[in-house]
Formats: C-alpha cells, structure tokens, sequence
C-alpha cells in the first residue's frame, strides 16, 4: 500500500473522513462530498487498491434494484488517521529502559523483532541481504546494498524505520535485528548509527 497516493486528493481525503464517521454507500457518500456517483466510484477504487478502504456488505432497497454496496475504512485507515502511535511506543521504551535490566531489555527487544518479522521469509534468490532489504523496505526504509565480503553484505538505510523508539533507547535497534535474524535465518550484525537522526546498518551474511 501506497498511503501518498490516497493524500494527494483533497476529494478522496474527504471520502476518507465521511466513513470515519461509519460505513457508507455510494450515493451516500456522492451526497455529501458533492460529487456524482461515479466520481465517487473512481476514488473509492484507488482507496481500495491502496488498502485503505474495503467492502462490508450490500443494502437491498425496499424497490426492485440492484443492492447498493457498503464501504467503510480498513484498518490501515485507521492507523493512518492516527498520531497516538509514534508517542506510546515512545513512553513504552521510555518505561522499559527505566524498570528492565539491560539483558531483560535486549531480550524484550529480540523477542519483539522475531514477532515482528512473522513467519520466515523464502531467502529472496538465496540472498540475505536481499531479504533484508525487501524487509526494511516494506516497513517503509529506503535500503541501499554494498558487499563487504563474497558472504557478507552492509544493509544500509537512509534512516531508521523505528527511530522514535530508537531516539528514545538506541538498544532497540534489537528489534530491528531479530527480526531481519528471522526473516534472512543468516548472521546480523547491528552497525547502526544513533542520535537525533538514526540510520539503519547491519551487516548481513
């Protein structure tokens, strides 16, 4: 998914806020955004490519006709409506760094990121580092590859896929690492760079 894309149209930003509100038809939503129908069917298809809206059922009318369809917001919407995110993973860090042992803390961190990584990953073409990169870049990180060694390969990224939990306590750039330990089954070595503007480096193979 692809959330720029549903941004960049104030007219679909608006279906986006009439269905916070609950599920809605077409012509419900056509009547108060202002716009025909089919309009209204052209925004709601990008919005259900990119995974931010889906269908939940019909409405059958009372008259002869054609059921009229349901729409309301997926759950990726909703997290996208949502700035609480960012700041409780923020207070969370904060509180575990305070209360937990460092081993504890590391430990809590790893089991996070095997968590975090799901079920393994088929090694892209039997390549780590390219499983990494997919992986990284699928939380949102731009990855670039530079070989170090014929087995090892630097995994670097323009920035840090969770740098608020990573300005907050530079150790849980575990999670990072066990979940790319998961999801390559290789060798992870954190080189990572901290600070007000972190930036994702591990070495992989």
């Amino acid at each position: 998914m692809d959330e720029r894309l549903a941004a960049t149209d104030p007219t679909r930003d608006r279906v986006l806020e009439a269905l916070r509100f609950g599920a809605k038809t077409v012509e419900a939503l056509a009547g108060m955004i202002g716009v025909t129908r089919n309009a209204i069917r052209v925004h709601l298809a990008t919005l259900g490519r990119d995974g931010l809206i889906e269908s939940t059922g019909v409405i059958r009318s009372p008259t002869p006709g054609k059921p009229a369809r349901v729409y309301a917001l997926t759950r990726a919407a909703e997290t996208r409506f949502s700035s609480a995110y960012p700041a409780t993973l923020t207070a969370l860090i904060g509180v575990l760094s305070e209360q937990l042992p460092a081993d504890h803390l590391d430990a809590l961190f790893a089991a996070a990121g095997s968590r975090l990584a799901g079920e393994p990953l088929g090694v892209a073409a039997n390549n780590p580092a390219l499983t990494a990169k997919r992986l990284l870049e699928s939380l949102g990180a731009a990855v670039t590859l530079s070989a170090i060694s014929g087995t090892t390969t630097m995994v670097s990224g323009a920035a840090c896929p969770l740098a608020v939990a990573v300005r907050e306590c530079p150790g849980s750039c575990e999670m990072v690492r066990a979940m790319l330990v998961r999801a390559t089954a290789s060798a992870v070595v954190t080189c990572c760079v901290h600070g007000d503007s972190p930036r994702c480096n591990f070495e992989v193979g």
